[in-house]
């Protein structure tokens, strides 16, 4: 089987929504995730995310902080009758 490597923003992403709190965006440079490492410009891509409507942003000072967006709706439903899968769509 063939894992597909995630992307940077793939990896904010899913670190964002792990989390409960904001982040710094310094905070998002070179840090060693569950999904991966994010390198020197997990900053930027974090702004691009923002950008793009996909995650939160707020500026507080210097900085901006960022969190994931709270989902819109989740869905519940099983395949096989055995296993159940939630899709939260943002």
């Amino acid at each position: 089987m063939v894992m597909k490597r995630i992307t940077q923003k793939e990896m904010i992403l899913n670190f964002l929504r792990s989390q409960e709190r904001w982040f710094s965006s310094y905070e998002l440079r070179g840090k060693p995730t569950a999904w991966g490492f994010l390198g020197h410009q997990g900053d930027r891509r974090a702004r691009e995310l923002a950008k793009d409507g996909v995650i939160d942003v707020r500026h507080k000072g210097a900085y901006a902080e960022y969190h994931a967006k709270e989902p819109l709706s989740t869905e519940v439903y099983s395949v096989g009758g055995a296993e159940v899968y939630r899709k939260v769509n943002y």
